[in-house]
């Protein structure tokens, strides 16, 4: 999982924060539904934030935790409702997992927690 998402953050043209561990081996379906959630909080923060993200990837208690984040931009901002972040709690949920999504101040804060 860790060289997919380091390939992601310099495909995205946006300046990335990268804290992964150094070898992460989860199921299949864990896999896909982390990188999906990195995926979506680095396009998103492309699309909607003011031009960084930092990506965090741990493990603990079994458990996967992935938080992106980024600036917000000097302009509102929606509550996350969008097709896209409904479409990856679903991912997540299927996973056995909980997804969160959010302004915290300044900041734009995705975060999933996925039993690996």
């Amino acid at each position: 999982m860790v060289p997919e998402v380091q390939a992601l953050a310099r495909q995205s043209g946006i300046p990335i924060e990268l804290a992964l561990p150094a070898l992460l081996r989860v199921d299949a379906a864990v896999a896909d539904a982390a990188y999906r959630v990195v995926q979506e909080g680095v396009t998103n923060a492309g699309k909607h934030g003011a031009g960084a993200a930092r990506v965090a990837v741990g493990v603990r208690e079994g458990t996967i935790e992935i938080v992106v984040s980024n600036p917000l931009p000097n302009r509102a901002v929606g509550t996350g409702g969008g097709a896209g972040l409904a479409g990856l709690r679903e991912r997540v949920l299927l996973a056995g997992g909980a997804l969160e999504a959010g302004a915290d101040g300044t900041t734009w804060v995705l975060r999933a927690r996925i039993p690996g």
